[in-house]
């Protein structure tokens, strides 16, 4: 059965049942209120966040941030002035509703649209989309520095009908010119989509969804992007790096426990190419939260329903399908409760064999992630400092078989850096006021030479030789600063200035360089 029949299915029957009451269409994984919604939780300022799986629902997001408030409002020493400014902001974007609650929210911060149409209990919203980027002293594949723009204009369509069903519709089209060969590609196991025209590279795509649910459950069909983990910048298991994916996905919430899992469609090699993830997360006390899933990719025509049942062990389904899939087992787990500060890790394994040394068979595939974040470093307000370190062993990611390696658009689903490769990012931010934030970064990224495109070894005595960060190792410092302003509702400006000093560039021994890159942008969201 075709994702398109099965969703049209679940519809169909959703409405036979009766109306329920959606939670709302969702929040972007990358929506920079996350960052804040870690700070709120670190001070212990709202119950039951499940922040190991993005995207939130926006319903949700408010009611995280009225648990915040309501805090606040309980002791004013929980925020500064500046912080108290941004939680407003947040409720402008998330809990502005034409019928309930723009009453109570700061003119200033009101969420606008180009068009708004409402009628009885439904409603829609029409916004434009505008970004202008540029990339300054990027080295290629050859080493050689460019400069790259992107233009990329959009829409998004969002609203209810009937407060029983929620739409989503995000498009976007990017002009791009310098930077990789302007050439049209149409193969996803090559990358992304892409039409090249009169010396320029045009990419498009949509993320657009349905959404039906109650309280305490959400069911959503369409095209999006999902992220996994309590990681503020890196993800071992789903990261912000995977592109969007043809789902359908449930999403559970009922007291201390949340469930979420979703089968759908990737792009790789063949056109039959498919996903099913599902995690359990539960919070024995507040503070502390624990999360556990499976991952699994196969290459057939059809889904299959094993991988489809919601609580079904995918290393038990695996079994009882031919034993000639890709799975993993995802754990990761997060603890707030030290002052003003959280530390989590997060653990992928792609496949292990228990009788054998972790460090060095090539069988035990695994990947970590763990850091820490603080809020108040050294008492220093309106601030957070945040360390991670990622260690992706070899052959992660990988598979015997090309069509199922752990790739979407040739695109590493989990950690961007790949198989065989750690790195380390510190960095601090300080926001002068509401408007606007400072960061400096810096980071050292290491990569050796058994990446995910490597072959397995050829005879069993190369088995128990695996070496971490073997061969010629590719080592990037990168220093950097970012200024980032929203000098009008919903218009941000960035720079970004910093310097990446390589060390065996591209794995080539002895080939070092230094180079200055800078990033320019401007977005308007209206």
């Amino acid at each position: 059965m075709t994702l398109i029949k099965i969703s049209l299915t679940i519809i169909t029957l959703l409405f036979a049942l009766g109306t329920g009451r959606a939670q709302s269409t969702d929040v972007d994984p990358d929506y920079w209120g996350y960052d804040f919604l870690d700070i709120l939780s670190s001070r212990g300022m709202m119950n039951g966040y499940f922040n190991s799986v993005k995207p939130l629902t926006r319903s949700r997001f408010g009611e995280l941030l009225l648990q915040a408030e309501k805090k606040y409002s309980a002791d004013p020493d929980l925020l500064t002035p500046t912080e108290s400014r941004i939680l407003d902001r947040l409720k402008g974007d998330l809990l502005s509703d034409p019928k309930n609650r723009d009453d109570e929210i700061d003119a200033e911060f009101r969420e606008r649209h180009l068009f708004t149409w409402s009628e009885e209990d439904s409603w829609f919203a029409v916004d434009a989309i505008f970004m202008q980027e540029n990339d300054f002293g990027v080295l290629d594949e050859d080493g050689v520095e460019d400069n790259i723009s992107r233009t990329t204009l959009g829409g998004r369509v969002r609203g209810h009908l009937a407060e029983s069903l929620h739409f989503y519709l995000e498009f976007i089209n990017t002009k791009v010119s310098g930077g990789e060969p302007a050439l049209t590609n149409s193969d996803p196991s090559r990358g992304l989509p892409a039409v090249a025209y009169d010396g320029f590279l045009y990419r498009d795509d949509a993320i657009t969804y349905l959404k039906y649910g109650l309280p305490w459950l959400d069911l959503t069909v369409g095209r999006q992007k999902i992220r996994w983990g309590p990681g503020s910048r890196s993800g071992v298991t789903l990261s912000s790096t995977n592109p969007p994916m043809d789902v359908i996905r449930l999403d559970v919430r009922y007291s201390k426990l949340s469930y979420s899992g979703f089968i759908g469609d990737i792009r790789g090699t063949s056109g039959n190419k498919k996903i099913a993830a599902h995690r359990i997360d539960f919070i024995p006390f507040e503070g502390l939260r624990l999360g556990g899933g499976e991952t699994v990719i196969y290459d057939r025509a059809k889904f299959e329903i094993l991988y489809s049942l919601p609580l079904m062990p995918f290393h038990i389904a695996e079994h009882h399908l031919g034993n000639r899939d890709n799975n993993g087992l995802n754990f990761d787990v997060e603890y707030n409760g030290i002052e003003s500060g959280r530390v989590y890790a997060e653990l992928f394994i792609d496949d292990y064999k228990l009788t054998k040394n972790p460090l060095t068979h090539w069988g035990n595939k695994w990947a970590i992630l763990a850091g820490l974040q603080l809020t108040k470093p050294l008492n220093l307000s309106n601030s957070s400092l945040l360390m991670e370190y990622t260690r992706v062993e070899p052959y992660v990611y990988t598979h015997i078989l090309d069509g199922i390696k752990y790739l979407n658009y040739n695109r590493i689903i989990g950690q961007w850096s790949g198989s065989d490769s750690d790195e380390i990012l510190v960095s601090y931010v300080n926001r002068p006021n509401w408007r606007s934030s400072v960061t400096l970064s810096w980071s050292m990224l290491r990569r050796g030479g058994l990446d995910e495109n490597i072959s397995y070894p050829e005879s069993e005595e190369l088995f128990d030789a695996k070496e971490f960060l073997s061969g010629t190792v590719e080592r990037r410092y990168s220093y950097s600063l970012k200024y980032t302003l929203e000098f009008a509702k919903d218009q941000f400006f960035q720079i970004e200035i910093g310097t990446l000093d390589w060390k065996n560039f591209n794995r080539i021994e002895g080939d070092d360089r230094i180079n200055s890159v800078a990033y320019l942008s401007y977005k308007l969201d209206f």
